[in-house]
């Protein structure tokens, strides 16, 4: 058994635990326009590849919101949200806001689009909402 929190990190979250406010940004702003907040950290990475049999393959890390509201599920582990994989069509994922991507299923929409003849690029702008090309 080893201990996989660091000093620093759980003195940080101690930090953060004590000054919860009604202005941590767990959920999307109001006006929908996200803000980097200084000391905020967060990252999903997403990687595609194909191997030398032509077989797709796709995974999805996150580092989510730095610390977790109780009982939150991100949308990584969510199958045709944060990744969606088709070896016969394509594959696709998401980052951002895990509540955002888990409403939209683009991973999942996208390769849809693919398997209806778009191209991968048209079946991305597919999936972007109506107001987003302005």
């Amino acid at each position: 058994m080893q201990e996989l929190l660091t000093e620093k990190a759980r003195l940080e979250w101690l930090k953060w635990k004590e000054n919860l406010s009604k202005d941590d940004d767990w959920f999307p702003p109001k006006d929908g326009v996200y803000r980097d907040r200084q000391g905020r950290k967060y990252g999903t990475i997403n990687v595609l590849a194909v191997d030398k049999g032509g077989n797709l393959a796709g995974v999805t890390t996150t580092s989510g919101l730095s610390w977790k509201i109780p009982g939150r599920v991100g949308d990584s582990p969510i199958i045709g949200a944060g990744l969606y994989v088709d070896n016969e069509v394509g594959a696709a994922g998401a980052v951002g806001r895990g509540e955002d991507v888990i409403k939209t299923c683009s991973s999942f929409y996208i390769v849809l689009r693919m398997a209806q003849g778009r191209s991968p690029q048209e079946a991305c702008l597919d999936a972007l909402p109506a107001d987003a090309m302005r």
